[in-house]
């Protein structure tokens, strides 16, 4: 076990950082070093050996110096932290080490012939001191945990630890006095095997001591409790062979004044291991607290920048589109008029679409950071995804002279099991970030398949030939409210989220998006997604389907008639915004329907109820599902509860999946998400009049 690991496991106290078996191992161990010390008893009895006086005195002086420097300690870890099992433990060592002090010193030769002591009456102090500090050392030790926990913390360390010092000072001085003039037995029996009675029942008292700061250790895990345990223990086993002397100064008994040594020195290293591995730990939380200070501050200078930005974002767009709206309802005159007021229109729309996508990716990134996206595992066409996304970006890619095209570079599965919606989302992303950081060259998007852990992955790789990136830019790219720098956001736009929502996203869907750059020479964003079952599936490896996957949908919204797709539809629309109101009608008039508004559930209820009296009901119902006085969700399950069978389309600016799901549940059959797009809406009413056998007039 190395430095660092050592001061760790045996270093400052974590309450109950590790599991039962974690916490019992260092019991064991201290368990073991007890016993141990008690195995020199097996062959000290064949040493022939006798000490001096001066030996036994200069141990004692140099024992209670330690146990001196051990109290001291505890008082001030006392007087720091205001745990009371901490003074009491100190008091404890310290009267013992003063007893052994004055023990050492009235022993000592030099002084006792300095001083004359061994014809005094003090000779006979000499023993008591002894007795006195191991008694009350042992007998302190044993009521420390419980009376501690009882008194709970301090509040007024200094007087108290002055108080208590004092008192059990003075009772020690008192005891030694009295039981030096009350006659008492001798302390010496060397007829006996146990020739020190007094030193064994010194050892069971340290012993059930050692058995408190056992249960001590496992209610608090504090590790200067294991090594005070520690402790305890060496010095019962001190007091056992301490026991078996037979005479002064023979080996027990100068290997039981060696073990007092151990015992406190003991206390004296763990104290030193404690603080050491406290001040480790206390750097390490004080250098954590910095890095956390300092991303905390990094992240709002982020998101103050990114709020900046989105204002930037957000007013530029609104400016063009209220500034363009109200030269539309200006009076103008002119031969170009006709077509500055298309130029308008098609400005307002391109303002209207940026500022969608904005919003859009702060409300995605929402509700990622408050987990609410959820994602699908559908069968997904992989191919008619990357033309729908090339479709979308071919006029921006053209405008600026780039090439954009798919490119197989491996033949790839025909469908994969993944959500469409969230694939498109993330490619659209990526393609169009390379399509905005790149003025020449090309935009590919490269798709391949490899195998991760024995599972097939599918790789789309959009490559560009942009400005690309440094190392220090990559380590924030993927960050959420972050671009490159500030000159980024001047020069380009958006809000900075979109390779963040692409990230997590990929993650959702058991995939991730990696990326490698080079500055100056452009950048490779590659999708991993796991394909799930392929067995059987159809490889692909070129285009095969209509070369504009929008095609289909405007066709659809076309037919049966050109002009009127909803020729001869009867609609309610359910709606309680009148611009929405207007829009959405004329939408449907013009593609042919004959509209009815109602402006809460209640109408939309009562139009109904009209219509199947008349025996005219609607063909559809598009229903918005926040009104005032009856909500869709409450209108649509009123009529499903009374059997009425006619498709209802729920419209709803919520556009979560569990939105989704929660207007399926009350009865809808399709959710279309605000803003409208009336190709789609017009598709859908199609959709679901051909299921309902209704035919639009030709």
């Amino acid at each position: 076990m190395g430095t660092d690991e050592f001061l760790n496991s045996m270093g400052s106290g974590d309450r109950r950082r590790s599991g039962p078996r974690g916490r019992w191992l260092p019991v064991r161990l201290a368990v073991l070093i007890s016993i141990g010390m008690l195995l020199p008893a097996v062959f000290l009895g064949r040493i022939q050996y006798t000490g001096t006086a001066g030996e036994h005195a200069a141990l004692e002086i140099a024992g209670s110096v330690v146990g001196l420097m051990a109290g001291l300690m505890l008082l001030l870890r006392f007087l720091a932290m205001g745990n009371r099992i901490h003074l009491l433990i100190g008091v404890a060592f310290l009267i013992n080490a003063a007893e052994d002090m004055a023990h050492g010193l009235m022993s000592h030769p030099l002084i006792e012939s300095q001083f004359g002591l061994g014809d005094s009456s003090l000779q006979r102090y000499i023993p008591m001191t002894y007795v006195v500090g191991r008694i009350m050392l042992g007998l302190i030790l044993l009521v420390a945990p419980r009376v501690a926990r009882s008194m709970g913390r301090s509040c007024h360390t200094r007087s108290e630890a002055i108080r208590v010092t004092s008192v059990a000072l003075g009772a020690s001085l008192l005891l030694t006095v009295l039981m030096s003039k009350v006659p008492l037995p001798p302390m010496m029996y060397p007829d006996l095997v146990i020739s020190r009675p007094v030193d064994l029942i010194s050892a069971v008292i340290l012993v059930a001591a050692f058995v408190q700061y056992v249960k001590e250790y496992a209610y608090a895990h504090e590790k200067l409790i294991w090594w005070v345990m520690l402790s305890i223990g060496i010095a019962a086993s001190g007091q056992v062979i301490m026991s078996f002397s037979k005479n002064l100064y023979d080996i027990w008994f100068d290997v039981a004044h060696l073990y007092k040594f151990i015992g406190y020195s003991s206390i004296v290293i763990g104290f030193a291991v404690f603080q050491i591995a406290e001040s480790k730990e206390l750097q390490h939380a004080r250098s954590s607290l910095t890095q956390a200070r300092e991303e905390a501050e990094a992240a709002n200078r982020a998101k103050s920048a990114f709020l900046a930005n989105m204002s930037h974002e957000i007013r530029t767009p609104m400016t063009a589109i209220l500034g363009y709206a109200e030269l539309l309802t200006e009076a103008s005159e002119g031969p170009d008029s006709e077509t500055r007021r298309i130029e308008a229109a098609q400005t307002i729309k391109r303002n209207g679409e940026h500022l969608l996508t904005v919003i859009n990716d702060i409300l995605d990134i929402s509700k990622i950071e408050a987990n609410m996206l959820s994602v699908e595992h559908l069968e997904t066409e992989v191919v008619p995804v990357l033309e729908q996304v090339v479709s979308l970006l071919k006029v921006r890619a053209e405008g600026k002279g780039l090439v954009l095209e798919i490119v197989f570079e491996t033949p790839i599965p025909e469908r994969i099991i993944c959500d469409p919606v969230r694939l498109r989302q993330i490619v659209l992303n990526l393609a169009g970030n390379a399509i905005k950081f790149t003025d020449r060259g090309s935009v590919l998007i490269m798709c391949s398949m490899t195998e991760v852990g024995g599972l097939p992955y599918i790789n789309i790789r959009v490559k560009d030939t942009g400005i690309g990136m440094s190392e220090e830019v990559l380590e924030r790219l993927f960050k959420p409210f972050s671009q490159a720098d500030d000159s980024t956001t001047r020069n380009y736009g958006g809000s900075g989220l979109g390779l963040e929502i692409s990230k997590r996203l990929a993650q959702m869907l058991d995939g991730d998006v990696t990326v490698q750059s080079k500055l100056g020479e452009g950048s490779t964003f590659t999708l991993s997604l796991p394909t799930g079952g392929i067995k059987g599936v159809a490889m692909v490896s070129s285009i095969v389907s209509d070369p504009d996957p929008d095609s289909k949908e405007v066709a659809k919204a076309k037919t049966p008639a050109a002009d009127k797709p909803l020729a001869g539809m009867r609609i309610l629309l359910a709606e309680d915004g009148p611009d929405n109101q207007k829009l959405i009608s004329f939408h449907l008039k013009r593609a042919g329907a004959e509209v009815t508004i109602a402006n809460d559930g209640v109408q939309a209820i009562k139009a109904i109820n009209a219509a199947l009296r008349e025996g005219t009901d609607f063909s559809i119902v598009l229903m918005d599902m926040q009104m005032p006085n009856l909500d869709g969700y409450q209108a649509t399950t009123r009529l499903r509860k009374r059997g009425y069978s006619t498709p209802i389309v729920a419209l709803t600016a919520h556009t979560m999946a569990t939105d989704r799901q929660k207007c399926l549940d009350a009865g809808c059959d399709e959710h279309l998400g605000k803003p409208i797009d009336a190709k789609q809406m017009i598709a859908c009413c199609l959709d679901f009049c051909q299921e309902t056998g209704f035919s639009s007039a030709a």
